[in-house]
């Protein structure tokens, strides 16, 4: 299915002893911010900011990384396309991990040198 049969989205669950609550906070749209997120989200280590990737869509269909201000107007914002060569890596069906502010380095499963995946490095200004 496409973006546009199954929307990805993110979700907010809030839970108490009283109450479950499940609230949709964004739906992706496949050409401006990617599409088919996975493996979750994480928060910035100085920020609420919360950042995560797509595995599809974005300006080369190869995905996107992303971020979604939790403080503000929960708007979703594309910080970088996943590149149309196979050097840099595509598939990228995990997470993200930032080492140092806006510095981020996650996995891609296919690419690289080999053909065999890469473990990318993106700085986001």
């Amino acid at each position: 299915m496409g973006a546009a049969e199954c929307p990805s989205t993110i979700y907010r669950v809030g839970l108490t002893t009283i109450t479950n609550q499940i609230e949709l906070v964004v739906t992706f749209n496949e050409t401006t911010v990617g599409s088919a997120p996975f493996d979750g989200l994480i928060q910035s280590i100085n920020s609420s900011l919360l950042y995560g990737v797509t595995s599809q869509g974005g300006m080369n269909n190869r995905g996107t990384i992303f971020r979604l201000n939790i403080n503000n107007d929960e708007s979703l914002e594309k910080l970088f396309d996943i590149p149309s060569d196979d050097i840099f890596g595509y598939e990228t069906l995990g997470g993200l991990l930032e080492v140092r502010n806006n510095s981020f380095y996650g996995p891609a499963n296919l690419g690289g040198k080999y053909g065999l995946g890469t473990i990318y490095k993106v700085t986001i200004n």
